[in-house]
């Protein structure tokens, strides 16, 4: 008889189920969108106020939580310029208009991704069904191998796949991100180095966290004002105020850089670990591939132990047994000999 077919949609279902957990992590529930924050989570004293705020803070995943985030800081988290006086409070009012123009991009990156995330949480689950309506169609057909192990190692190799795909892809996207946002910071610190070198007097090093080259002033911001009779004198307060909208930008930037960078060497570490699994399914499977599938014959010990009578027949064959429960076959064809020695033909 013919060997039997194996089954591989295991592979569709597990890479199917793992884009889906991505997609639901980094997007949430679609068109839900985030309505708390970490910090009213450590504000809760109860634990179970806790759980119910920190799921209120992430049901848009982690681009809807981040969203949410940097819309409140626009909003309400920057620097009170009114704090200031003269050249200062313009350099603060530059600053703050600085961040929210950095900010506004962050913000359009961060919706975009949380609708690539939906995309992703939708492909998934119907790639996860349709490998579970061809499993369950295929365990009904007899041609097909029923191996558990089979099964098991196609959904290792297809999650595993789907995580080091996913892993490596987006962690290129965030490096190449991250080193656009910190060369965006480095060039703002320039500019604003080239009106004032005092106020624009900045460092750049590369971050052992980010792994991307991110510059930072000399000066906090709050510093820079302080002293803005020293750095802004005989100078205007549009002067001041240009300084500090090219501080503000540049420092968001750097910021952005510096975390882009960081979980792109997180997503990295994923897309290894996702490796592995992959290899090792890979390997168990070529190891399988090696051994042929049992072919479908008949048990005759499972026979001998069901009571028969003589003569009876073995379903599905030409097969008999004889008064010992031994089988035997009594429609074998005569042979004829053929003109040709080496050929022998049925009557």
């Amino acid at each position: 008889m013919p060997e039997k077919k194996r089954d591989h949609s295991g592979a569709l279902i597990g890479g199917g189920a793992t884009a889906a957990t991505v997609g639901a992590v980094g997007g949430g529930i679609p068109g839900v969108k985030a309505r708390k924050l970490l910090v009213d989570v450590k504000n809760e004293k109860k634990k179970t106020r806790q759980a119910k705020t920190f799921g209120q803070a992430y049901r848009g995943g982690e681009f809807g939580y981040r969203h949410n985030a940097h819309n409140t800081f626009s909003a309400f988290g920057m620097p009170d310029p009114m704090k200031h006086e003269g050249k200062a409070r313009s350099f603060m009012q530059g600053d703050v208009a600085g961040r929210r123009g950095a900010e506004k991009k962050i913000i359009r990156h961060l919706a975009v991704g949380r609708k690539a995330s939906n995309v992703l949480l939708a492909g998934g689950t119907a790639a996860a069904g349709v490998g579970t309506y061809k499993h369950l169609k295929n365990k009904k057909k007899a041609q097909v191998s029923k191996a558990k192990g089979d099964t098991r190692r196609d959904v290792a190799i297809g999650a595993g796949g789907t995580t080091a795909g996913l892993g490596y892809g987006l962690s290129g996207v965030l490096r190449r991100e991250g080193k656009k946002w910190a060369a965006e910071g480095e060039r703002g610190y320039k500019q604003a180095a080239n009106l004032n070198p005092s106020a624009g007097a900045h460092t750049t090093k590369l971050s052992r966290k980010s792994g991307v080259k991110t510059s930072r002033g000399l000066e906090k911001t709050e510093t820079t004002a302080a002293r803005a009779g020293e750095h802004f004198a005989g100078k205007s307060k549009m002067h001041a105020r240009e300084v500090g909208r090219l501080r503000g930008a540049a420092d968001q930037a750097s910021y952005f850089g510096h975390t882009y960078g960081k979980f792109s060497k997180i997503t990295r570490k994923v897309g290894h670990g996702g490796a592995l699994v992959t290899a090792a399914g890979l390997g168990a499977a070529y190891n399988q591939s090696r051994k042929p599938v049992k072919k479908s014959v008949i048990n005759y010990k499972a026979v001998k132990a069901v009571p028969m009578k003589k003569g009876r027949g073995i379903p599905g064959t030409s097969a008999r047994l004889d008064e010992k429960g031994r089988p035997y076959f009594p429609y074998k064809q005569p042979v004829k000999k053929s003109h040709s020695p080496f050929l022998e033909m049925p009557v």
